[in-house]
């Protein structure tokens, strides 16, 4: 009886000294961070063991942030990804196109436009060579009969700016009068002597400066299946040389008559362009298209023009083998 007792004891004994044991090794694991003891966060999620009337906190928290993904970026992703799907991805045929146009800005000038005074327009000439890179494929699109063309442009223009030689000017100028309908634009001389005063009005020449320019643009072309096109592009435009305009004021004895605008030789300026035409018919696999345009260049001598031009491309073959 007495040694069954003892056996008792002593397995009691062993049985608290190993729990003592296991509490004591899961309280050391927790220090490296792996278990947290008696205390989890607030925000944490755990689970929780009882050890010789001692309760232990594992964290058993895992999260995974690769896999953690927004509901509202998915949707915008796929909207995206419907819009413009590159699933049909071709280079176009490329399209070579003429265009003429008028001056229509006053570029620096912070008074009227030079053709406002002098009755004098600007005058530019342009080719230029458009390449489609990537048929953009929208179901939005094409349910309105659209298709939407992602590319770039090249073109060289010929400006042909209006201008005045300023050695014609006398040296008793105080001021210029606009041209009217059947009188040129003059200067007002202004001469004072000893028995009163003499005013004068002489006519004004103009002529014009050519100034080569280069431009590259990125930008779409959208075709419709009644053969409607829109383009927009938007880039940088170069000139070779520079370009210079004179601001003219108004007859003012205290005033000075006339200002040189200067844009310098190779400096880049912003440029965006805008064209909306029409199919004119098609031959021998090739299609010819009439457009009108606007041109856009902020910091040029002529910020805006208005021009017509034409369009010569192949028309190039669908999946099915037709053309459009």
């Amino acid at each position: 009886m007495g040694r069954d007792i003892l056996q008792h004891h002593r397995s009691r004994v062993q049985t608290r000294i190993s729990n003592l044991f296991g509490a004591a090794v899961l309280v050391c694991v927790a220090s490296f961070g792996s278990i947290k003891v008696a205390h989890a966060a607030p925000d944490a999620r755990a689970d929780s063991i009882r050890v010789d009337g001692r309760v232990v906190f594992v964290d058993a928290r895992v999260q995974f942030d690769s896999l953690i993904r927004s509901s509202k970026t998915g949707r915008q992703g796929r909207a995206l990804r419907q819009v413009f799907s590159r699933n049909d991805i071709r280079k176009e045929p490329v399209q070579w196109q003429v265009a003429s146009f008028v001056g229509m800005g006053k570029g620096p000038l912070e008074g009227p436009r030079w053709d406002q005074w002098t009755g004098q327009y600007d005058w530019s000439h342009a080719l230029s060579l458009r390449q489609g890179w990537t048929l953009l494929s929208s179901p939005i699109l094409k349910q309105r009969g659209w298709e939407a063309t992602f590319g770039g442009q090249m073109q060289v223009l010929a400006q042909q700016l209006g201008g005045a030689n300023v050695a014609q000017f006398p040296d008793s100028v105080i001021g210029f009068i606009p041209a009217a309908q059947d009188e040129a634009w003059s200067a007002v001389t202004y001469k004072r002597y000893s028995n009163g005063i003499e005013t004068d009005t002489i006519a004004m020449e103009v002529r014009r400066n050519t100034v080569i320019a280069a431009t590259f643009e990125l930008g779409f072309d959208f075709s419709h299946r009644l053969g409607w096109r829109l383009q927009m592009h938007a880039g940088g435009m170069v000139n070779s040389q520079a370009s210079h305009r004179l601001e003219i004021e108004a007859p003012a004895l205290d005033g000075v008559p006339w200002h040189r605008r200067s844009v310098e030789a190779w400096r880049l300026m912003p440029l965006a362009s805008f064209k909306f035409g029409k199919v004119l018919g098609d031959s021998n696999n090739w299609r010819l298209a009439a457009h009108g345009v606007v041109q856009i260049m902020p910091k040029s001598i002529q910020n805006r023009w208005v021009g017509i031009g034409i369009d010569v491309f192949r028309i190039s073959r669908t999946k099915s083998g037709s053309y459009r």
